[in-house]
């Protein structure tokens, strides 16, 4: 009977450490997926700013006026970007959690 429970006991553990391996394999998997889609992602944006900046300067804008007018929308965009990550990021200070542990306390 102890034997019995060390070999199912030896099984678990087995079996725990191998869905272990499987979490990091697929962590590590994920995490390459993230990078790749980002550095595709920033290779069909840089396509697209570059075409923008071709189109305009077929036209009678200057190359100049257009990549500047680029640029501009480029820094409204990282600055709401960077404003709304700050703003989701206070959500790990757990603001709703730290006021009901102080009015329990009182």
């Amino acid at each position: 009977m102890v034997g019995a429970a060390m070999e199912r006991a030896k099984g678990l553990f087995d079996l725990a450490g191998a869905e272990l391996r499987l979490i990091a394999i697929s962590v590590f998997a994920m995490l390459f997926l993230v990078v790749l889609a980002a550095t595709a992602l920033l290779v069909a944006w840089g396509l697209v700013v570059a075409s923008l900046l071709q189109a305009a300067a077929s036209t009678a804008i200057p190359w100049s006026v257009a990549a500047i007018v680029l640029a501009l929308g480029h820094l409204i965009l990282a600055i709401y970007c960077w404003q709304r990550m700050q703003s989701l990021g206070e959500h790990f200070t757990m603001p709703e959690l730290r006021r009901a542990l102080r009015s329990g306390n009182r």
